[in-house]
């Protein structure tokens, strides 16, 4: 599992910030981008904080950001090395790579409540999505039951 990780970024400037995992693989766990347009600090504020937290036990995220969102944030999982479909996931779509293609990306926000984000594959064992204006909350990898 990745350590918590807090970044300062300059509003108006993109940034990458990029998770791995610890050693001995230490391969990629998630990676979170932000355009030039997408960070806007808070009212009086100086630079945007960025804070990512990793939830131990689940293919998931925390995610806070001082400031503003705009459009261009992205975040993108990547689950290959340790990809392991869970219990009853054959019986319920039929093999391992059938419940593969049904991943997606879900926000659960304040309310509790997972929103299915619209998802795309930018490689054959990741995921991505577009942060939503309001980013913060936790981030998991999940499929409809």
């Amino acid at each position: 599992m990745p350590d918590d990780t807090v970044v300062s970024a300059a509003p108006g400037i993109g940034r990458v910030v990029v998770l791995r995992r610890s050693a001995p693989d230490f391969g990629l766990f998630a990676r979170i981008e932000f355009a030039d347009t997408s960070l806007g600090a808070a009212a009086g504020s100086g630079p945007v904080r960025i804070t990512v937290r990793p939830r131990p036990g689940e293919y998931a995220l925390d995610l806070e950001v001082t400031g503003s969102l705009g459009p261009g944030a992205t975040l993108v999982f990547s689950y290959g090395s340790h990809f392991l479909a869970p219990a009853g996931a054959r019986e319920r779509y039929g093999s391992d790579l059938l419940f593969e293609r049904e991943l997606r990306i879900g926000h659960l926000g304040d309310d509790d409540r997972v929103v299915l984000l619209t998802t795309w594959r930018p490689g054959a064992d990741m995921l991505g999505a577009d942060l939503p204006p309001t980013p913060a909350g936790r981030y998991l990898v999940v499929a409809p039951r």
